[in-house]
């Protein structure tokens, strides 16, 4: 089989190009498991981002519409204490005539 230097020069030219086609092919493989990973948390992450930012506009919105209901309470509230004012006023020039 190895009669000669020179068949053992191209058996280990042999033997080291198949070793570097099986180092590029599992490092080929490792870096496109590292890629889908990536692209997984990726995904994960614009989920996670999307359900946040839904949760912050549903607080942004109940925020306004209680806003908008405090204004429109604050605004009774006033006019009754307005009329309480009124009503003791002339409750109080009544006791004083």
């Amino acid at each position: 089989m190895l009669e000669t230097s020179k068949d053992f020069l191209y058996m280990s030219i042999g033997v080291s190009i198949l070793g570097l086609a099986a180092i590029t092919m599992l490092s080929i493989f490792y870096m496109a498991m590292i890629f889908r990973q990536g692209l997984k948390i990726v995904k994960e992450t614009r989920a996670r981002l999307h359900k946040i930012d839904e949760a912050i506009k549903a607080v942004k919105e109940k925020f306004d519409k209680g806003h908008a209901y405090m204004a429109l309470i604050s605004e009774g509230v006033k006019k009754v204490a307005e009329t309480i004012q009124e009503q003791t006023k002339k409750t109080k020039k009544r006791t004083h005539k």
